[in-house]
């Protein structure tokens, strides 16, 4: 059987992931699998057909390595669908703005996009303006706002419940 023929077992739902853009997906697989090029093909599809904006969505991981990874394979993907004369000018202008953007874009580590909600609305999320978040080398005690994972955890269930984007 040639690598040509190779199907992974969950293949219709990676096809899924692909395609069915009004749904939300949670991607959990071991390293090596694919999610980074999943994600990646999901995001590039959803800017370039105008369902969303690059600065209205959230791909986030788990390492910095990963989240990295993830920007600068859609970065070489929106490039080539900017230069890319067969496509549409409509798909060549929001790979356009999406380039424009997509250093301030939420794709990201769990921990980075944690802050940058906590960042946007303090109050809600029942943290001190101008909180910071604590390093590794920070200990409780140090001055530093340190948040409980559990805690924190609530709160952001219940913002993403109160502020449930589209897609």
């Amino acid at each position: 059987m040639g690598s040509d023929s190779f199907r992974p077992v969950d293949h219709e739902d990676r096809e899924r992931a692909r395609r069915e853009h009004g749904t939300s997906f949670v991607l959990e697989a071991g390293a090596g699998t694919g999610k980074t090029t999943l994600l990646v093909d999901r995001i590039e599809a959803l800017v370039r057909s105008g369902a969303v904006t690059l600065d209205q969505l959230a791909a986030v991981t788990f390492t910095e390595n990963a989240a990295t990874t993830m920007k600068l394979r859609l970065r070489e993907r929106l490039e080539r669908a900017r230069a890319d004369l067969a496509r549409p000018p409509e798909e060549r202008r929001r790979a356009e703005a999406a380039l424009e953007v997509l250093e301030r874009a939420q794709v990201s580590t769990i921990h980075a996009l944690c802050a940058a909600i906590l960042g946007e609305r303090p109050l809600e999320c029942g943290v001190p303006p101008g909180f910071r978040v604590a390093d590794d080398a920070e200990m409780p005690g140090s001055g530093a706002v340190l948040i409980s994972a559990a805690r924190f955890l609530a709160r952001l269930s219940a913002y993403l419940l109160l502020y449930r984007p589209s897609v």
